[in-house]
C-alpha cells in the first residue's frame, strides 16, 4: 500500500472512531438511510458514493437489527458488501440474505466479497516453511505468524484460543458453502469473478482508481468474489 493510502486509512479510521464514539454518547445522531435510493452497500465504514446508501455500525445502524426493512421489496437495483458478512454468525448471515433477496427488483445484483478458505490455505501450504514471508506489514498484526493470521482469518481467537468465540470473524466461506448459503436465500444465478471484474460497470471502479469505488485491493490475494442475480 502506499504512504498516501496508509495516511488517507488512517484519517479516515480516527474520523469514522470519533463519529462512532459521538453516536454511542448522544452528542450526535446515527442516519435514517435513503429509502429512495436503489443501491446499497452493507458494511461500507465510512465509505460515500452519491446514488448509494451506506449501512454500517459506525453510523449506529445495526445490521442484526435492522436488516434492510427500511427499503421497500423489489426496489434495488445494486447490493455490494465486501468483508462483512464473515463478522455475522451464519444464521444472521442467512436472515440478512434471504431479505437482500426481497429488495432486490428482479434482475438485481448482488456482489458479495468475502475471505475466501480455499484460497487462505493455499496461501498458508506455500508459505508455511519461508520464515521471511509476512502475511501482515502494519504495526497492529505485523508480528503475527503467517499461522496465526490465518487462523484469526478463519474465526480463531487468538487472546482466548477459542474458535468462532468472539473471534474477529464469526463465519468462514468458500465458494460452495456462500452458494449454499445464497441458494437458501432464494437465489438461482451466480457468476464468480476476480478482483474488479464484474458485468456491472461500478463494481470495476476498485480502491486503487478511486476513494469512493468498490473492491478494494488490500484484500484481493484472500478474497472471493461472486454475484447472484435475482
Amino acid at each position: 500500500m502506499k504512504h498516501s493510502q496508509r495516511i488517507r486509512y488512517f484519517l479516515r479510521s480516527l474520523r469514522a472512531k470519533l463519529k462512532f464514539f459521538l453516536i454511542k454518547i448522544k452528542l450526535i445522531k446515527g442516519y435514517k438511510p435513503n429509502i429512495n435510493v436503489k443501491k446499497i452497500n452493507i458494511g461500507g465504514g465510512e465509505w460515500r458514493k452519491n446514488g448509494w446508501e451506506n449501512l454500517d455500525i459506525i453510523f449506529d445502524y445495526k445490521l442484526e437489527d435492522e436488516l434492510l426493512k427500511p427499503f421497500f421489496d423489489n426496489s434495488i437495483d445494486y447490493i455490494y458488501t465486501s468483508h462483512c458478512i464473515e463478522h455475522l454468525n451464519f444464521n444472521t448471515s442467512s436472515i440478512l440474505l434471504n431479505d437482500v433477496y426481497k429488495k432486490l427488483k428482479k434482475g438485481g445484483v448482488l456482489r458479495i466479497v468475502v475471505p475466501d478458505v480455499d484460497k487462505l490455505l493455499k496461501i498458508y501450504d506455500k508459505y508455511k516453511d519461508n520464515s521471511n514471508y509476512k502475511f501482515y506489514n502494519d504495526k497492529t498484526r505485523g508480528h503475527y505468524t503467517l499461522k496465526d493470521s490465518i487462523l484469526e482469518l478463519f474465526g480463531f481467537n487468538l487472546e482466548n484460543n477459542r474458535f468462532l468465540d468472539k473471534s474477529m470473524h464469526l463465519s468462514f466461506y468458500s465458494l460452495s458453502s456462500l452458494q449454499l448459503l445464497l441458494i437458501s436465500s432464494g437465489f438461482k444465478k451466480f457468476k464468480t469473478f476476480s478482483f474488479g471484474e464484474s458485468e456491472v460497470d461500478e463494481f470495476k471502479i476498485t480502491t486503487e482508481h478511486s476513494d469512493d469505488g468498490f473492491d478494494n485491493a488490500d484484500t484481493k490475494d484472500i478474497s472471493l468474489y461472486l454475484e447472484a442475480t435475482k
